[in-house]
Formats: C-alpha cells, sequence, structure tokens
C-alpha cells in the first residue's frame, strides 16, 4: 500500500470544490466493457471544466508573507523560478493558462493571521480604498500568502489546519483569488520541498479554478469517473497528489521541488496522467462500472457508473489490467476508501484480496460485502474503494478508484 502523506488532513478541505459535476449524461461512457480488448486511455478520468473561461488566462502571483518567515526568501525565489520554467507551461498550457507573471512581493509585519476572516480582512485593506497599498484588485492575478511553519490558523470551515487551499473573495466589486499555504512536515521529503510542494499545488489550482464555489471552471472529474473527485476533491493538482511520485524534482529549468499536475492528453494516450517524470511504462487495474447508480457529491446529485452490491450482501468487483504491453507482472491489491482517507473506524466495503500475480489484459475477481453505506455519498448508499497495482520486478504503484452502490 503506498503511503497516504498527510495532504488526507489538509487538501481535503484546502482544494475543495463544491460545486455541481458535469452533465450526467456522459456518465454510461469510457467504462470497460467486458467483449472489447481494453485500451487503457479510452478508460482513464478525464478533468472536466463547468466554465472553461473561468481561468485565470493571464495570471499574476502575488508572495505574500511575513517579517517572521525564514521561508521567504524561498518563497520568493520559487515563484519567479517556476515563471521562468519550461515545466509551468508543459502543466498548465493544455488547460488554456498563458505565462505567469510575477508581481511585486508584498510584506507584513507582526503576527501571522490566525484565520481566514483575518486573511480577508488584509486583502480588503490593502486592496480597497481609493490609494490601495497593493494596487488595484485584480481577476487576473492570485494573492498568495504563506504563513511561518508552525503558525496557529484556522481555516475557512473552522478547523485548525497545516497545508494549503485557495478561495476568493469580493473586494468591492472585483471578485478576488487568494491561497493559503502553511506548509505541514510531510514524511520522506524535505521541508523545502513541502513548501514548494504546497505553493506549486495552490498557484496551478488557483489560476484553474480560481472562482469554484460559483463558477467553477477546471474542477471537477467526467460522471463516469465522478468517485475520483470525492476522493481527492477533483481539481488539477489533486488528481496526482496522492501518487506514488507526486513530486517533480527534476522540472527542466528548476531547482526547486513541484507536485506533478493531472494532463487531459496524457490519459487519453494512456500513459502516467501526472505532467512530471512520468512512470514508464504505465499500468492500471481498472474496475468495471457495469451498473447505473446516483451518489450525491458536493450537494449535487450525480449519475455514474459501478457494481451494485446490496447492503450486508455479498458480490464481487471485477478488475481488469490494462497498460503498457509487456509490462509486469503484477500485484493487486484493494482497499476501502473509507478507511484509509476518511477515518473510518471500520471498513465500509470487507474485500478479499487477490492472490498470486497478474499480467496485461488479465481479468480480476474480488469477492466484497458491503458492511456499511457511506454517508458522505448520499442517503442511496454507495462505498468507494481504491485498486492498486504494484509491479513485482520494481516501479511505483499506481492507483484507480471504483465504486460499489445500492
Amino acid at each position: 500500500m503506498r503511503v497516504h502523506i498527510c495532504l488526507l488532513s489538509w487538501f481535503a478541505v484546502a482544494c475543495s470544490s463544491p460545486h455541481a459535476a458535469p452533465d450526467a449524461a456522459a456518465a454510461d461512457a469510457d467504462l470497460p466493457d467486458a467483449a472489447a480488448p481494453l485500451v487503457l486511455g479510452s478508460l482513464m478520468p478525464q478533468a472536466t471544466a463547468g466554465n472553461p473561461g473561468a481561468i485565470m488566462a493571464t495570471p499574476t502571483v502575488v508572495a505574500i508573507t511575513y517579517d517572521s518567515d525564514t521561508n521567504r526568501a524561498d518563497t520568493e525565489a520559487f515563484f519567479q523560478q517556476y515563471a521562468a520554467s519550461s515545466a509551468w507551461a508543459l502543466q498548465t498550457m493544455e488547460y488554456g493558462i498563458g505565462p505567469l507573471v510575477v508581481g511585486t512581493p508584498r510584506h507584513l509585519a507582526g503576527s501571522p493571521a490566525t484565520s481566514d476572516a483575518a486573511i480577508r480582512q488584509l486583502l480588503a485593506a490593502n486592496l480597497g480604498g481609493t490609494t490601495p497599498a497593493w494596487g488595484a484588485p485584480s481577476e487576473n492575478t492570485l494573492y498568495s500568502f504563506t504563513l511561518p511553519v508552525g503558525a496557529q490558523y484556522t481555516d475557512a470551515t473552522g478547523a485548525k489546519f497545516c497545508g494549503g487551499y485557495h478561495d476568493d473573495v469580493l473586494v468591492g466589486s472585483v471578485d478576488v483569488a487568494y491561497s493559503i499555504q502553511l506548509p505541514c512536515t510531510i514524511p520522506g521529503i524535505t521541508p523545502q520541498q513541502a513548501l514548494t510542494f504546497t505553493l506549486a499545488h495552490e498557484l496551478v489550482e488557483g489560476v484553474t479554478d480560481p472562482r469554484w464555489e460559483h463558477d467553477y471552471a477546471w474542477g471537477a472529474v467526467d460522471p463516469a469517473h465522478a468517485v475520483w473527485a470525492y476522493v481527492t476533491d477533483g481539481e488539477l493538482a489533486d488528481l496526482c497528489e496522492f501518487a506514488q511520485t507526486f513530486l517533480w524534482t527534476d522540472a527542466p529549468g528548476m531547482t526547486y521541488a513541484i507536485q506533478r499536475i493531472w494532463s487531459n492528453a496524457a490519459a487519453r494516450a494512456g500513459t502516467d496522467p501526472c505532467i512530471g517524470s512520468p512512470t514508464t511504462p504505465y499500468y492500471q487495474s481498472v474496475p468495471d462500472g457495469p451498473d447505473a447508480m446516483s451518489i450525491a457529491l458536493f450537494g449535487d446529485n450525480v449519475a455514474t457508473r459501478g457494481t451494485k452490491v446490496a447492503s450486508g450482501a455479498n458480490g464481487t468487483i471485477t478488475v481488469r489490467i490494462a497498460g503498457t504491453p509487456g509490462s509486469g507482472p503484477f500485484t493487486v491489491t484493494a482497499y476501502d476508501v473509507a478507511t484509509v482517507y476518511f477515518g473510518a473506524t471500520s471498513p465500509m466495503l470487507k474485500l478479499t484480496q487477490p492472490t498470486g500475480t497478474f499480467a496485461i489484459g488479465d481479468t480480476i475477481t474480488i469477492p466484497v460485502t458491503v458492511a456499511a453505506k457511506d454517508t458522505g455519498l448520499g442517503g442511496t448508499g454507495a462505498e468507494a474503494f481504491e485498486i492498486d497495482t504494484k509491479p513485482v520486478n520494481g516501479g511505483p504503484t499506481t492507483y484507480f478508484y471504483g465504486l460499489v452502490g445500492q
């Protein structure tokens, strides 16, 4: 099982996109057909946009730091380096984003802000009025607040947190996008990598989905794969944050690490969908979705696909392995999402693990018992699972999400 780093406790809030899903009429597309050969590119999720024009096509980022922050120099240098590198275009051009401009950094004295409300007050104070200290507010600028490590902060939900999130607020008549970064300690990476990973994550999502609550852009997943948005939150950085190789440490022109970002084009091609140091060859264990069902997602009912098994009953999940011919062999492991991601004390799905090794083209049947319904997916009953594929001879583990429904 791959390590689910501490992002679970913060990006679930930090990068959430609670808005309606795309038209559910496409929910029966892009799922395995038992009679057809597997073509991985046709089975992969696709990021979708409610309004593709709601992006920042010509973005500016303004770094805002406190005098007490020992990471100020790295924060400001990071934005300059990312903007000047080819990595920025590789990760964002596909979604209509142009070159990144780095605005004049802003420095704050005194104690760091302790709440989302305080950040909004700072924006109003420095961007409002007839002679704003930070210049006129702009809908094409992400105001990026980085707090000193260890600062005490309460997010917009009222929860204590570390990590990052982005949001927007009206300053006068201008809808201003902002992000908050409070770096966590992340096992397996350095404090500097944790900082720049968080900065990169929120920057990409802040410009590709700046006004997610009321005019979302790239912040959803195609209906057939809606469970991916439930588990990850569904924005472009979210979709890759749980990859075993989530960091891009050797991006061209960069000495700082950045997060890998989802690419629809790469997913359609059946290659690693996360831009930056891709897994080669690429492989996945894809669950069939033979049954139509509906789930609650970010307050809306979404028509999607999965496998129906009654509550308390036994059933089976069919999984087929696809990917680069000749790769493998693999071990395949199934997990209950509620316990791995959301802290459930007992599994909602009891899964019997596949044994032995498997090859591209193999079909696996996994027995499952529905122990409880996930109320987070609606009252009609549905539960999420994850399928991990690990090469026996070495290489990153990949993951795919699926649904059991009632």
